[in-house]
This record gives structure tokens, sequence and C-alpha cells, in this order.
């Protein structure tokens, strides 16, 4: 998925793009994080990406 498609789904960047790998394991905490909270997120160019709370 490109940035464009994503900001238009609603997407928007989280953080700073990871260097992988020697940061993969901070990558993996966020994305495990995401998870529990049930919240969608999406990786572009080693960026995460999450949809906002709805209201």
């Amino acid at each position: 998925m490109t940035r464009e498609q994503a900001t238009k789904l609603g997407y928007a960047s989280m953080t700073t793009p990871y260097n992988l790998p020697a940061e993969q394991w901070m990558l993996q905490n966020v994305l495990d994080d995401m998870e529990r909270g049930k919240i969608a997120v999406i990786i572009i160019d080693n960026e995460v990406w999450r949809k906002p709370a709805k209201d």
C-alpha cells in the first residue's frame, strides 16, 4: 500500500521509519501493543501507520 492509499483509507503515520534489522525488536513491541489494543495498523516503508480511534 502506498502512503497516498493509506491516507485515503484514514491511516496516519505514528512513527518514524525503523532501522531494520537493528530496531526490529522495537517495531515488534509496537505491533504487539497495537494488536493487544485491537488497533488497525499497517507498515509502510518501515513506519507504523494506524487508524485513529473512533469517537
